[in-house]
């Protein structure tokens, strides 16, 4: 897979066209091997945007497959090209904070202050399938 230098993806009110701030997002990529890798919560800025940075991403990838050999193989340029981008999953927000808190305590405060400020979208988590491009526009 070709990773772009950033994915940014804007959220955009159906109706009213307009950006939709202060929602999570993750990204899930898909890899031929054992798990998948989840990235975030980003949270949409004024514009609705998050971005996701190539490098951010590869490095999360490199620490993960330190940490946890026997669950992760796959590199970046071996994941899949199609991948999911989950938006205001309050579930996969406090599934997050719970792992979070449980291995890393000092970094769940920062977790939380994050969590204190999304707004939660009354249609429940949204997961889109997306084929890998620098730029998406999901309309909610």
């Amino acid at each position: 897979m070709k990773w772009p230098k950033s994915i940014t993806i804007f959220l955009l009110d159906t109706e009213k066209k307009m950006p939709l701030n202060n929602l999570s997002v993750f990204i899930e990529l898909k890899t031929r091997k054992k798990n998948n890798y989840t990235f975030g919560p980003k949270v949409s800025n004024e514009e609705g945007a998050v971005t996701f940075e190539r490098e951010a991403v590869k490095n999360e990838i490199y620490e993960t497959l330190k940490e946890f050999p026997m669950d992760y193989v796959s590199t970046l340029s071996e994941c899949e090209d199609i991948f999911k981008i989950i938006v205001g999953g309050k579930n996969e927000i406090l599934k997050r904070f719970n792992y979070v808190k449980a291995y890393y305590p000092d970094e769940a405060e920062k977790l939380n202050k994050i969590i204190s400020k999304l707004r939660i979208l009354e249609k429940g988590e949204l997961v889109y399938e997306c084929k890998l491009q620098d730029t998406i526009s999901l309309f909610i």
